[in-house]
């Protein structure tokens, strides 16, 4: 810092070098407040120098930890936690959040300032570009492809190296505040999530990144280019996953909900190649939380494995057995009374049974198996959440399965009729849901469907008359009947014959309204 600059500067550093040092979230919130008018009141000059500081960074860095961060409850025997538990830790990081923004606006107003400067200059053809001495030239050994504190219109650096480098170091701490309070969890409000949304918008901008994997995989983290030790870390994802490995350890992470929550984000915000390489220590992860009690932290656990099933490739997944390890560890969950958790275990199988078994056909043991515990589960619950869960995931199984349904198409169509049967006001999902399954089983069992399409044409002709009810709201209604009409006219499909079948059955007047519904059809 030269001798030109204010006194305001070296205040407002004194001021957070103070704030870095209290524990009183009231007196930091006053202090943070005085430091932003402070900041926000200085000149391009003074602005510049204070983000040329290395002391800024540091002091800001440690508040962060301090006030940004939940610590691990390394004294306590139990896990579940409440608001309770985290005291004041809003009131500390909604003013902390208020200012990384004009820390973060600070950087974005010099380079925006010069970028418009750059204009000016272009505009009265001046071939001279005023950029400071200390900013250096864009073909410097530390200016690399992925760096994005750069002009574009004079292609030379805005913001200094050393400035860039102490920034990057802040960076990773700066998104853990993020995800610490982005989704609105339990020790945070809607007020820290609003900010943490606009923060990481500001923080793209400045870097010109679409996207939260931009940032994580597209900024390169190497400070030292003759340093080749650390390439496992050459990007902040890398970075955070390696920090991630204390805190997250088997004996450790229930005691940092903090950061679960944080590794959940990040992971379901990076997608497909960028999880390869770290596929074990997220996948050992998951399965932490999907063993714990707790039901919310099960459901994040099945959200990351089914994001990273997703986003790597079937063959990395087959590899040493990963995906038999996924499947037998799912396998066990699909027994909760949990509808939520049940749905997200029914869907995370589906998806490894595609890694498993490529074939159906060709390899069926474990589809078949899953199959018929679907079915057993459909059949015999008899808790209406449960209910839905199950019949709409059972509806979908069987497009997966394909033409090996045949192999169970008896029971299939038993679970169908008795759904159809049962009614489930007010909206008649479990009854649609069936009606979708029948049509899949249909489409994937069509050769075997002629011996069954007289039975099945009943039990629909049946669900007809019973709709036929006042107390059922039309529109539910008239999507019962859309959906009956597409299964009838794939079995006349099937079976062509099964309209004239209708004529050898003696007559009524409900029978003459099937007729002329069936007709309608045919």
């Amino acid at each position: 810092m030269t001798m030109e600059t204010d006194d305001s500067v070296y205040l407002s550093l004194s001021l957070l070098k103070k704030a870095s040092s209290v524990s009183c979230t009231t007196f930091l919130e006053n202090m943070l407040g005085e430091l932003s008018n402070k900041v926000s009141n200085l000149d391009s000059r003074n602005r510049l120098a204070l983000v040329n500081t290395s002391d800024l960074h540091e002091h800001l860095n440690q508040l962060i930890s301090t006030f940004g961060m939940i610590q691990e409850f390394s004294g306590r025997e139990f896990t579940s936690y409440d608001k309770a538990d985290f005291k004041d830790y809003d009131k500390g990081a909604s003013p902390l959040l208020k200012f990384v923004m004009t820390y973060i606006s600070l950087l974005k107003s010099h380079k925006d300032e010069h970028e418009i400067e750059c204009m000016k200059q272009s505009s009265s053809s001046t071939t001279s570009s005023i950029v400071d001495p200390s900013l250096g030239s864009p073909h410097s050994s530390d200016f690399s492809a992925t760096d994005k504190m750069h002009c574009d219109k004079c292609e030379k650096r805005v913001i200094s190296s050393e400035t860039r480098n102490n920034f990057l170091k802040i960076l990773p701490n700066i998104l853990l505040f993020i995800g610490g309070n982005i989704r609105n969890p339990i020790w945070s409000t809607s007020d820290c999530q609003i900010l943490s949304l606009q923060l990481l918008d500001v923080v793209k901008e400045l870097l010109r990144c679409d996207s939260l994997q931009g940032i994580l995989v597209g900024i390169d983290f190497c400070f030292d280019a003759d340093d080749t030790s650390n390439l496992k870390n050459k990007n902040i994802l890398s970075h955070l996953l390696c920090f991630f490995e204390q805190p997250l350890s088997r004996t450790r992470w229930e005691k940092n909900p903090f950061f679960c929550e944080i590794f959940n984000w990040l992971i379901l915000n990076v997608n497909l190649p960028h999880l390869s390489n770290h596929i074990d220590q997220i996948m050992a992860v998951c399965l932490n939380f999907i063993h714990n009690h707790e039901t919310p932290i099960k459901v994040n656990g099945f959200l990351s494995l089914k994001h990273l099933i997703q986003n790597v490739s079937g063959e990395e997944l087959r590899w040493y057995n990963r995906a038999e390890v996924i499947y037998d560890t799912i396998k066990i969950q699909m027994y909760t009374k949990d509808e939520i958790l049940l749905n997200s275990a029914l869907q995370c199988v589906f998806r490894i049974l595609k890694v498993l078994e490529r074939e159906p056909m060709v390899n069926s043991e474990r589809h078949l198996e899953i199959l018929s515990n679907l079915l057993r589960d459909t059949e015999m619950e008899n808790l209406i959440v449960l209910r839905r869960v199950l019949i709409s995931n059972l509806a979908k199984f069987i497009l997966n399965c394909g033409m090996l349904c045949v192999q169970l198409l008896s029971r299939i169509l038993k679970v169908i009729e008795t759904f159809l049967e049962i009614e489930d006001l007010p909206q008649e999902i479990a009854r649609i849901e069936a009606l979708h399954g029948l049509e899949n089983v249909i489409i994937v069992s069509w050769p075997r469907m002629h011996h069954h399409s007289k039975h099945v044409l009943q039990f629909l002709l049946k669900l007809m008359i019973n709709i036929d009810r006042p107390y059922i709201d039309h529109d539910v209604k008239e999507q019962l009947i859309l959906q009956t009409k597409i299964c009838v006219r794939l079995l006349l499909k099937v079976n062509p014959h099964l309209y004239s079948d209708l004529d050898k059955v003696k007559q009524s007047d409900k029978l003459l309204k099937l007729k002329q519904f069936v007709n309608g059809i045919h």
